[in-house]
């Protein structure tokens, strides 16, 4: 199953919706899917994690789940000060980094601004790429988000549409060698 990571904590986000949006069109090519969003994150995460103390089970459990066992993983991220959210640094951060070896990793940024993330998928690409990750070569910058897809996910632009399931054939062609 590929697990969806809805990169933000932030309640009522485009992030979300278009993770949810990404859910959808995979089940349309009958692929089945699973959405972590970081809202799921105890609020002890923040103190309680690998860095900082000792994880508690239930944030353990959580990172098991959704980073460890997946061998594709989406990360829907938004831009956050000229790259990606620190909150997705320190859930990096806080795993092991043999949990992402030879995964995939398919990258959609947003962004109400011009550049829909370039530069934290560009970032996120070098992180994942030092902690082994395969990076899908095909990214998917959504600019100007809040023109593009309404906040319930029904109203999408037909470019952004066409952008992301462009991206998700690539997946396909690909998904047979990370074994599902």
């Amino acid at each position: 199953m590929i697990h969806i990571i809805s990169g933000t904590h932030r309640n009522d986000s485009y992030t979300l919706t278009l993770s949810r949006l990404y859910m959808q069109l995979l089940e349309q090519e009958g692929i089945s899917s699973q959405i972590f969003s970081l809202q799921e994150l105890p609020s002890p995460f923040f103190k309680d994690n690998s860095i900082f103390g000792t994880p508690s089970s239930d944030v353990e459990n959580l990172l098991i789940t959704h980073i460890r066992i997946p061998k594709i993983l989406v990360w829907i991220c938004p831009e956050y000060n000229g790259s990606y959210p620190g909150l997705v640094k320190l859930l990096i951060d806080s795993c092991p980094p043999v949990w992402f070896k030879n995964k995939l990793s398919v990258l959609v940024g947003l962004g109400t601004g011009r550049s829909g993330n370039v530069r934290g998928m560009d970032h996120l690409t070098s992180v994942l790429h030092y902690l082994g990750s395969d990076v899908l070569p095909l990214k998917v910058p959504v600019s100007g988000i809040h023109n593009l897809v309404s906040k319930d996910g029904t109203q999408v632009d037909p470019l952004v549409a066409t952008a992301l399931r462009q991206q998700i054939a690539e997946l396909k062609s690909r998904i047979a060698t990370f074994a599902l």
